[in-house]
């Protein structure tokens, strides 16, 4: 992502661990660059839940020291070789952002690939800074607009209402949001529900 921020050598040491190990997807943990005491992402997993969700998981000091397999990965930084780019393609361009990360997960899971989560190397990651903060109106609309295609992409039109429908049930019912919010999550889930979907980009 545009608004991270890598140490010196970060590249070469994720390099330098698939070379080792050459798993075909890794993720390394992401720490908040406003408190880099807390993380962003530090292995994920997906919720089936009353509300469908990506879970960050937190980081801590006891954690095991090595490489875990995981359910969900951050497109903040996700290491892919070409095999794996072959195998399941591209980044899903129906997606403008958010979500394309976890719909990419999806389709790895489909697949049967391992995504292996790295509490080495870090980076940091200033969350949302692309869309003008993670409150914003804009990023409001571009969430649930992605959330929306989702759910239409891999649940089915009919399980995708339902679920639109809760989250927007949620977010209504919390008290602390900005004038106008939940109308525009919902404006933003209806235009999800109807948005096209573009084919999967292949690589050539």
């Amino acid at each position: 992502n545009p608004d991270t921020v890598l140490p010196p050598d970060f590249l070469a040491d994720l390099l330098g661990v698939w070379t080792e190990h050459r798993w075909p997807v890794v993720a390394p943990r992401v720490m908040c660059a406003d408190d880099t005491s807390r993380s962003w992402y530090a292995g994920g997993h997906l919720d089936y839940g009353w509300v469908f969700a990506n879970k960050h998981e937190d980081f801590s000091p006891d954690d095991p020291p090595g490489p875990r397999k995981v359910d969900f990965a951050s497109g903040c930084c996700l290491g892919l070789p070409v095999d794996t780019l072959r195998r399941v393609g591209l980044l899903d361009e129906s997606f403008f952002v958010y979500w394309e990360d976890t719909d990419y997960c999806m389709r790895l899971k489909t697949a049967g690939i391992p995504i292996m989560y790295l509490p080495n190397p870090t980076l940091l990651h200033e969350g949302g800074a692309s869309s003008g903060g993670e409150s914003s109106p804009a990023a409001t609309r571009l969430f649930y607009t992605s959330y929306a295609l989702l759910l239409r992409k891999h649940f089915g039109i009919r399980q995708a209402v339902k679920m639109a429908f809760r989250a927007f049930r949620r977010e209504r019912a919390r008290t602390n949001e900005a004038p106008g919010h939940s109308q525009r999550v919902a404006a933003a889930l209806w235009n999800g529900l109807r948005k096209p979907l573009r084919p999967e980009p292949r690589l050539s």
